[in-house]
Order: structure tokens, then C-alpha cells, then sequence
């Protein structure tokens, strides 16, 4: 458990590796640190609610807390159990045992009668282990939720989120506009492609300030029909093309940037020190997040 980063929180300048990690792989950490300061607020107050004798200290229930989070599974459960969607997790005994692969090996399903894991392949031998996919999760879900990346170029879900540059580029009047039509913000790319999302706010850069008609007092606005068609799914958005990809590779170019210096400066940091195992595996996992961005943006 000790690779989540979450853990980091908890040991002595743990929260200064966190901060070294990707923004975005930060944030998600520092949510979970939340909620489980959160929960274990809440157990604390239950406890002394009913005067028991039971003690839990925050790294007793740190362990107990990510055994389980670390072991659930998300599955849609079936509706003769009356559950809401929120309550779509399942921990069954010997199915955390199974690890992740990209393609699944093992199908998980449950009825009246059972939790059942099934596989197409016949036999298996002696300490073979049984794989499936936990989900089209990218490096920093697996890390931040399981404590674990796969190895360096295999993930095809790793993505990186660029919105906090696209956002910066954004005249008010633009933004407004990707708010009413439900794309500001969660611009994302992968090594091959850009998000849908990500096209659209680049095509509204490129469009002049008067093209944008604001719909009498309201903070709505009439957007060139070009715009319109792209969005409503009318247009492959060719005419937007060339000017986006001038965009992207600007926003690479700063990106890939910034963490090659992030990367040299990790690597130092680990040159420096010879014996601390904890703080080499957490520079380790650092490196390997900035090397995923980097083949992201090659």
C-alpha cells in the first residue's frame, strides 16, 4: 500500500512528493486525502457518539481504508438488490486476487445465486495467475486507486489534460459560450488524438470576437454556423484543421518543456540520495509519470 501516494500525505515531507507529481495526479490525490479525512472524522465521532471503548487511530484506519478501496470493484449490480448507482461497488473474496490487464481474460457476473468469475481459457497451470480489466483506466487512476502503473508505453487509456493552458487562451465572451454549451473545461489528448472537447474549444479560438451574437440580456450567444455545425456533429470541422494543430504544437511545445526540466530535476534528486529506499521508489513513480506525459506529447 505504501505506493499509493495518498500515503505520502501521512509520512514526514510526503506531501512535497505529492506536489512533485503531474497537477492533475496531485489534485486527484489531494481529493482523496480529503475524503478520507472525511471518513475517518466521522468513525472518530460514531465512536464517541456511543461511548465505546474501541481506539482507531488515522493509520490504523489508513491501512483499513485502503484495503478496501484498494480491493472494490466497480459493477453495475443487478436491480433485484435495490441498489442506486453510487452503490455499484463490489469486494468479494478472492476476486481482488485477480490483477488488471488492458484486455479482460476472466468476465465477473452475479445473480440470486452467486458472484461468479468466468474464463474462456480451459486450463491453467500450477501459480498461473488469472488477469481481467478493472476498466479503461489511464496510469494515474491505477497508481492513485491501486498503487500500481503499468509498464512505460503499454497503457493506451493515458491522457493528459491541457485545459488549464486552453482556459488561459479564452477571452470571457468564449468561455461563456463553451459554459452554455457544456464544453468548458476536460480538454484532454493522447498520443494519437485530440477529445472532441478539446476540438471544440480550439475551433472557438479561432473565431473572430464579432461572430459571437449575444442573445439580448441573457449570457447566451449565437456562434458562427460553422461553429454550430462542428458541435452538433454536421461538419468534421476541416475548416478548423490546420489552425489547431498550429495551436497544439505551441501547447506541446511548453508542455513537453516544462516537464523535461521536472523530469532532470527528479533525476537529480534521485542521484543525490543513495539510501533512502521509501523516497527512491516515490522519485521512481514521479519519473514515470513525467516519462508518460513525454510519450504523450511526442
Amino acid at each position: 500500500m505504501k505506493t499509493v501516494p495518498l500515503t505520502w500525505m501521512f509520512s514526514d515531507h510526503g506531501s512535497r512528493f505529492v506536489e512533485m507529481l503531474p497537477s492533475t495526479t496531485a489534485k486527484y490525490v489531494k481529493s482523496q486525502h480529503r475524503q478520507f479525512l472525511c471518513d475517518y472524522s466521522k468513525v472518530v465521532e460514531f465512536i464517541h457518539l456511543y461511548k465505546t471503548k474501541l481506539k482507531i487511530t488515522r493509520s490504523e484506519f489508513l491501512w483499513a481504508w485502503l484495503a478496501c478501496n484498494t480491493r472494490c470493484l466497480y459493477m453495475e449490480l443487478p436491480n433485484f438488490l435495490h441498489c442506486n448507482v453510487k452503490e455499484n461497488f463490489t469486494l468479494v473474496p478472492y476476486v481482488d486476487f485477480l490483477n488488471h490487464t488492458l484486455e479482460d481474460h476472466c468476465t465477473i457476473s452475479i445473480n440470486s445465486q452467486c458472484f461468479s468469475v468466468t474464463t474462456a481459457k480451459s486450463h491453467y497451470g500450477k501459480s498461473e495467475q488469472l488477469f481481467f480489466s478493472y476498466g479503461a483506466h489511464s496510469d494515474k487512476i491505477l497508481l492513485c486507486d491501486y498503487g500500481f502503473m503499468l509498464p512505460y508505453g503499454q497503457n493506451r487509456w493515458n491522457d493528459l489534460d491541457i485545459s488549464s493552458i486552453i482556459l488561459k487562451l479564452l477571452k470571457p465572451h468564449q468561455k461563456l459560450f463553451l459554459q452554455n454549451e457544456n464544453y468548458y473545461g476536460d480538454y484532454t489528448i493522447t498520443k494519437d488524438s485530440l477529445s472532441f472537447r478539446t476540438e471544440i474549444a480550439l475551433a472557438t479560438l479561432q473565431e473572430k470576437d464579432n461572430t459571437f451574437i449575444q442573445l439580448g440580456l441573457s449570457k447566451q450567444f449565437k456562434c458562427p454556423e460553422r461553429l454550430r455545425k462542428l458541435i452538433d456533429g454536421y461538419s468534421d470541422g476541416n475548416y478548423y484543421k490546420n489552425r489547431s494543430e498550429q495551436l497544439m504544437e505551441k501547447i506541446r511545445r511548453k508542455i513537453k518543456d516544462y516537464y523535461q526540466k521536472q523530469l532532470m530535476v527528479a533525476k537529480q534528486m534521485d542521484s543525490s540520495i543513495t539510501t533512502d529506499k521509501v523516497i527512491k521508489s516515490r522519485l521512481n513513480t514521479i519519473k514515470a509519470c513525467y516519462l508518460n506525459i513525454l510519450l504523450i506529447l511526442s
